[in-house]
């Protein structure tokens, strides 16, 4: 009996305790704080995109700064090629390579364009390719003044 009476003064008083804290004014005080205000970031949502910029500036410090030390294992791709190239690394890359290799003409972004194949012109492709830079086709390696397009393995084995 004596076991059942000090159990229940226990809960009874854990209850009151409960209470008390619950109901102090010490626990509203918090809403009355000033939060920070809201800011609408461009690549929030699922329509957002990112200062290509200022990820190749990101890129720039984490080669230069972060590689040291960590990688890029964790990071897929996808987020990566979303950035693209500009249009002077375009034709940049067109002067080592014809342009036609250069684009991704079976690219699921290509067919869905709805363009009919060969019919482009090189300033059509290359405006294509800014606005869409997974008509770019991938991996392009550059080995001095020679450019490797696509992923032909005994090609860059050869080459490296």
């Amino acid at each position: 009996m004596r076991k059942i009476s000090l159990s229940a003064g226990l809960i009874a008083g854990f209850i009151a305790a409960a209470a008390s804290v619950g109901f102090s004014p010490a626990v509203f005080a918090a809403d009355a704080a000033a939060h920070p205000p809201k800011i609408e970031w461009k690549y929030e949502g699922p329509f957002g995109t990112y200062d290509r910029a200022a990820v190749r500036r990101g890129l720039q410090v984490y080669q230069e700064v972060c590689a040291v030390c960590h990688s890029l294992e964790y990071v897929a791709f996808r987020t990566l090629a979303s950035v693209g190239f500009s249009e002077d690394e375009i034709k940049e890359l067109a002067s080592l390579a014809p342009l036609n290799d250069l684009f991704a003409w079976r690219s699921p972004s290509f067919k869905n364009l709805g363009l009919k194949g060969q019919d482009l012109s090189e300033p059509e492709m290359i405006k294509l390719m800014l606005q869409e830079p997974r008509l770019v086709r991938r991996p392009v390696v550059r080995v001095g003044d020679k450019l490797i397009i696509g992923a032909n393995l005994k090609t860059l084995e050869a080459e490296l």
